[in-house]
């Protein structure tokens, strides 16, 4: 075996957060932070540390007791993370260490006849189980599973000796209790690592359960290390626009949760605080001929409303015009407005449409659905119509987060702005709030949120939210 790879010669190899969760001697060890903050890569170091497989590291890595070799766990929230974004970077750190391992098959003969002779006690599975585990040269087993639509139920008849679950708030918390009563093996340090974004709101579970491990802990049930880390600790090995990618799609509140790593116990006040009523105007930008006409429909029978935009020639979103029929009619009047206001100046040229997904159901009033109202007026006074919108809604914290962030993001950028004409929508981003303690929208109003609400489907439909996660390439296996 080589030397030490030179990037762990030193202690300032690794990031803080990274060397306090390998030396940590906790039962428990959470670590929450921002995106791309380096928690995968610690997935592997962790093995590492576990497996004994590379004993002169355990000065970087940390101790673990005499009795190394017992079977550890690694949990995602669904397949595709697991295959690509971790076992990717875990693969590709094993490679770097010289670490002899297998996955999805069974161990080598010649590996099975060595464990012997150094008497080495390795569990056993029948062929077919064999498919999620990840076994290294030494005889260390790692068990790989997703925790998703309750996969986590086949865990009780496992038994673990350390286990790492990543991306913990995206999982339900029945399938992290589950875990942690599988890591009992008394061979092992029975250590159980945690990583996570921050959760986004207040009615998420993990700001309880947070708060009862703090207080078993200050009881002396167990033992409990919270570390946060950040996106910026682990730039160096990042995109350089990596951190930019993300605050260009989020709020000035929410990129402190993604990149910073701090918990946001709820979403207080206005629900789209980007929204200024000098800032967020703009009266030069009109209606222009030849440019793509967008419409926006949010389906709803009193009020009934759209939105009507176009794209300046820097790609930026401005609203132009909007419906709003106090008195209702639902969708049909809706698209007669539009058609009187501009079939007859827009002949000719293109019509993008976005909607609510959910407006393929019948109407209360007809056999028609929303969509079929829209597609049948609109598509006849307009050559061409292109119907742009996705087959399901974004959820709605991520709309309103999308649309905020378009009228300022974290970069102090205004890509969305609005027609003074349009005084019904600068009313809705005015009042429209979060329900306390929540990211659910108080609709109490019954005239707010729909403006707003068909400007979400558009500003989603041209700008999807990014997901950022891991940035390794799956090896070939």
């Amino acid at each position: 075996m080589s030397a030490v790879p030179q990037f762990v010669e030193r202690e300032a190899a690794f990031s803080r957060h990274q060397f306090d969760e390998l030396q940590a001697t906790s039962r428990w060890v959470v670590n929450v932070g921002g995106k791309g903050s380096g928690k995968t890569f610690l997935d592997a170091l962790l093995i590492l540390k576990h497996s004994g497989a590379r004993p002169e590291l355990e000065e970087f890595l940390g101790p673990v007791g005499a009795n190394r070799i017992t079977m550890g766990g690694l949990f995602a929230n669904d397949h595709q993370q697991l295959a690509t974004a971790i076992l990717g970077e875990v693969f590709k750190v094993l490679d770097l260490f010289e670490v002899g391992y297998i996955f999805g098959r069974q161990p080598p003969p010649e590996w099975v006849a060595r464990w012997k002779v150094q008497g080495v006690q390795v569990p056993y599975f029948p062929p077919k189980a064999y498919a999620p585990m990840l076994i290294l040269e030494n005889g260390h087993h790692v068990f790989c599973s997703q925790l998703y639509q309750r996969h986590y139920r086949r865990l009780k008849s496992f038994t673990f000796g350390y286990a790492i679950v990543e991306e913990v708030s995206e999982i339900e918390k029945e399938a992290v209790v589950m875990v942690s009563e599988r890591v009992r093996d008394r061979r092992g340090p029975n250590q159980l690592y945690l990583h996570s974004n921050p959760p986004e709101g207040g009615d998420h579970w993990m700001y309880d359960w947070r708060d009862n491990l703090r207080k078993a802990s200050a009881a002396g049930r167990f033992s409990i290390t919270e570390i946060t880390s950040t996106t910026y600790d682990n730039l160096d090995n990042l995109p350089s626009d990596y951190v930019d990618t993300i605050s260009a799609e989020v709020t000035p509140e929410i990129a402190e949760a993604r990149v910073l790593g701090r918990w946001i116990r709820s979403a207080t006040g206005r629900a789209y605080s980007g929204y200024d009523d000098t800032e967020s105007i703009d009266g030069s930008f009109d209606y222009q001929p030849g440019r793509p006409l967008i419409f926006g429909f949010d389906f709803n029978w009193a009020p009934a409303s759209a939105g009507v935009y176009q794209l300046t020639d820097a790609g930026e979103l401005r609203k132009i015009d909007e419906v709003y029929l106090e008195a209702g009619g639902g969708t049909q009047p809706v698209c007669d407005e539009l058609v009187r206001r501009y079939a007859g100046k827009h002949a000719g040229s293109q019509v993008w449409v976005y909607w609510d997904a959910t407006g393929g159901s019948h109407t209360a009033n007809t056999y028609k659905t929303n969509h079929s109202i829209v597609r049948e007026t609109i598509g006849k006074a307009f050559r061409p119509v292109l119907f742009k919108s996705r087959t399901t809604n974004p959820l709605e914290a991520d709309r309103v987060i999308s649309v905020s962030a378009a009228l300022l993001n974290a970069k102090g950028a205004r890509w969305f702005k609005i027609h003074p004409r349009c005084v019904k929508s600068s009313a809705d981003y005015r009042k429209v709030s979060w329900i306390p303690g929540t990211w659910k929208l108080d609709k109490t109003d019954l005239k707010l949120t729909h403006l707003s609400d068909g400007d979400g489907y558009v500003v989603c439909g041209l700008r999807p939210t990014v997901r950022v996660r891991g940035l390794s390439a799956v090896r070939a296996l």
